[in-house]
């Protein structure tokens, strides 16, 4: 009898065993999400910024056909205010707006005389890779350039 009452007493709560086993998994488990997490992050970031430039294509080109602007006079501002580009991809007033940077900060914004050139900075490297890819094809090197701790992918819209 006095054998069943110390198996009674030894059998109760969790062991140290168990509570290491349990705080490991979910050690792995919090990895791999951060894991998950991070690359979907990056993944939305390449996603937003083909999407942002596809839409300023558009409204430059959307521009150009419907009221006959030259490369040399688009801006930003008359791509909003003419809604061919949305407000919420810009940040700053109506008078002096900036194109938002999916990785952070403005864009660069540039008219010239044939096209318009869009710069990105702080991009990630591989994700710089993927973008050239994407609208250049080939090894993904084109448009990327390294400088100072930071990629800045750049873009033409001819």
């Amino acid at each position: 009898m006095k054998q069943g009452a110390l198996m009674k007493k030894y059998t109760r709560g969790i062991g140290l065993l168990e509570l290491m086993l349990s705080l490991a998994i979910i050690a792995i488990l919090l990895v791999m999400a951060t894991r998950y997490y991070s690359a979907t992050t990056k993944s939305q970031r390449v996603d937003d910024t083909i999407q942002l430039l596809g839409e300023l294509e558009t409204a430059v080109n959307t521009q150009i056909a419907n009221d006959g602007t030259e490369y040399i006079k688009i801006n930003l501002a008359d791509l909003v205010s003419n809604g061919y580009l949305s407000a919420g991809r810009v940040t700053g007033g109506a008078t002096e707006p900036k194109l938002k940077n999916p990785w952070g900060g403005e864009a660069g914004f540039l008219h010239e005389s044939a096209d318009v050139k869009v710069t990105l900075e702080n991009v990630p490297a591989q994700q710089c890779k993927d973008l050239s890819k994407k609208f250049f094809g080939g090894d993904g090197t084109s448009g990327c350039t390294s400088g100072q701790g930071t990629v800045t992918f750049t873009y033409l819209i001819k």
